[in-house]
This record gives structure tokens, sequence and C-alpha cells, in this order.
């Protein structure tokens, strides 16, 4: 077994930013089905990373020269496309995906059958070697590739088309896409048709550096927003103020107009906890606050629209707000909620105008009136 010594580093830091990656996802709250996807995903080139790890010491210090390691990432391999795949079609589908999909792990499962059992038939490996141009490939690691790039690949479009519909073609989100697109794909074909000669272990340093920008683009650059980014053009432009709300009920968005108006007295962040927003504008407000709480509590549980207006003044600051909170249900599932603020504190100034206005003619006609009644007493006709 000869080591290259630049891809044996490389394999040790992959590996630990990879399982670095895994703790981060899977300390995650309130998982959704993405993230356990997310989960195989990274779990499945871990073990690939691992297990190559593994092998190398066995055979440098034990002299284990068996298939044992090898059967293992192996069979981890064939999990990682179905992983991709569903990971791009839970963007796409924007829901749970259809259970009818997860039919698709019969092919690794089938695949690590013929992987522990090739030393019977060698269908999988006629020859065995860690240099990509020494291997004799058995004609089912060729169907195995068959299936498998065209899952990768589809997988890879489905999110790259999401991000780019919804953020653009040069955002960051589509950029690291992109990017992460190229390595794996390159390194994939060269191993396939043998365009270079190159150690194993770089096919899964490839697929962790993907898999790396992908989760970057997901968790750094909020791709799971309720509000696709494509949107923040056009809602920061309207006049009311509005908030985005996950079923974790952190705050996940808003718009410049609920900067201009809050900003002044509340320090407004992204993953702040929706309950002390509500306690921070309490703590502000000489209004009592209780009732948008407790409205929005009813709004999540209930999965019912709520309205109602809220006087907030403490010093200069002195508007009144038409608050509305409407849940977002997916599928009988609570989502998030959307929470609109329109100032209406012109209006309100207008209308008390109106009634002022009112009232003093009333007041006058009432004036004249018994003046009239008067004068009619002291001149009868």
């Amino acid at each position: 077994m000869v080591i290259n010594i630049t891809a044996f580093v490389l394999l040790h830091l992959t590996t630990i930013l990879v399982f670095v990656l895994l703790l981060i996802i899977s300390r995650m709250k309130k998982k959704q089905e993405i993230h356990f996807i997310s989960i195989g995903l990274i779990l499945s080139i871990f073990t690939w990373c691992l297990f190559m790890l593994l092998e190398v010491y066995a055979f440098q210090y034990f002299d284990y020269k068996g298939m044992c390691f090898t059967n293992t990432y192996f069979s981890a391999v064939g999990f990682v496309s179905v992983y991709i795949f569903l990971l791009g079609l839970s963007f796409s589908a924007g829901t749970s995906i259809n259970r009818k999909y997860y039919l698709l792990f019969l092919f690794p499962i089938l695949n690590v059958a013929a992987i522990w059992t090739n030393d019977l038939h060698h269908l999988f490996f006629v020859k065995y070697s860690l240099m990509n141009n020494e291997i004799i490939r058995g004609p089912l690691i060729n169907f195995q590739a068959a299936i498998a790039y065209p899952l990768i690949l589809t997988g890879i479009f489905l999110l790259l088309y999401f991000s780019i519909k919804n953020a653009g073609f040069f955002s960051k989100q589509s950029l690291l896409i992109a990017f992460a697109t190229i390595i794996p794909v390159f390194v994939d074909v060269s191993f396939v048709f043998k365009l270079f000669s190159f150690s194993l272990y770089y096919e899964p340093i490839s697929f962790s550096i993907a898999v790396g920008c992908m989760m970057l683009a997901i968790l750094k650059y909020d791709f799971l927003n309720i509000v696709p980014i494509a949107l923040q053009t056009i809602v920061d432009h309207i006049s009311d103020s509005y908030l985005v709300v996950n079923d974790n009920f952190e705050i996940i968005d808003f718009n410049k107009t609920f900067v201009s108006n809050f900003g002044e007295i509340v320090d407004s962040k992204r993953k702040m906890s929706i309950w002390v927003w509500i306690e921070q504008i309490k703590a502000i407000s000489e209004d009592n606050m209780d009732y948008f709480k407790n409205s929005y509590d009813k709004s999540s549980k209930e999965f019912v629209s709520s309205y109602f207006e809220k006087h907030i003044r403490k010093g200069e600051f002195d508007k009144v707000f038409a608050i509305e909170i409407t849940p977002v249900i997916t599928k009988n599932s609570f989502k998030g909620s959307i929470i609109l603020l329109r100032d209406i504190t012109e209006i309100r100034k207008s209308f008390e105008l109106v009634k002022q206005t009112q009232a003093q003619l009333i007041e006058k006609e009432h004036l004249f009136s018994q003046r009239h009644v008067s004068a009619h007493l002291h001149y009868p006709l």
C-alpha cells in the first residue's frame, strides 16, 4: 500500500471537519426531515473518510491487508448519492418528501450485500487498489455508477436551481453550490475514465468539500428561510413592517421598514426568540403588551390568524400599529408565522381629529339650538 502523504494529511483534516459538521447538525433542536437527510449524508461521508484512515493505520502498524475497512467505506459510499438526491428534492418539494423516494435506499443496501460477498463472485471488484488506474471493476460497480451519478447530478441540479431561482445566479448560495458541484464531479469523472492517476483518498476529500459548501449555503446564508431570499428586495420596499418567525419561534427575517420603525427602540436580531422581542417591546412601552404575547401563542397553537391594534409609546416614540399574526401551516403542521405591523399613527390622528371636529360641530350646533330656543322664548311671535 503506497501512501500519498498530501492526500493522507488532507484526509485527516476533512475527517475532523466532517465530524464537526455532523455535531453541528446533530445538535440542532426540533429537527425537520431535511436535517435528518443532512445528517445521513454527512454520516456516510464521515464513515467513508474514517475507515479509509483506519485502513492505512491498520496496514502501517498491524500489517493488515484484509478488505474489512475497504468494504465498510465502500458500503457508505453507496448511500451518498441517494442522500444528495433527497437533499435536493427536499428543497424542490418544499414540504415532506414523498415516501416512495425512500425506496431508492434499496440500491445501496443491495450494494452492501454485493460488496461483502465479493470474494464469492467478484462482481464488484475483480482487483482492488488505492490507485484509480490499477482497479479492475466488476459489472456491479459499473451498475452502481450508472445509478449514483444521475442521482448526484439531479440532487445538485435541484439545489442549484432552487438557489438561482430564489437568490439569483451570482448569490453566495449559488456560487457555493456551483463550486461544490465542480469538485466531486471532476474527481469522479477522472476516476471512472482514468483520466489521471491519483489516490482514492481524493474522492472522499472532494465530497467532503462539496458537502461542506452545501451546508455553509444552507446554514450560514439562511437557505432554509420560509421567505425566499429573492423576495427580500421586494418586501424591503413595502410600507409595512414584517417579521418572519420559524417553528422554533426564532426571528429569521424582517424588512427595512421594520428596522426603520423599531430600530431606535429595540435591538432586533435574526435568530432572536420572538418571546424575547415581545418582552423588549413590553419593557420600553407604557402600553400593556400581554395581549400581543397571548395572541401570538394562540395563533401558533390553534392555527388561527390574529388582528389587533397596539399603541407603543416611550419618550419621543409614539406610534400606533395594526398587528396581524398569520401562522404558516403546511399539511396540518406549524412551520412558523408572519407578523405584519402596519403603522396607522397618522390614520389614528386623522380619526381623532375627525372625532374632535365632529364633537365641536355637535357642540356648536347644540349651542346654536339653545340660543335659538332662548331667543324664541324672549321674542314669541
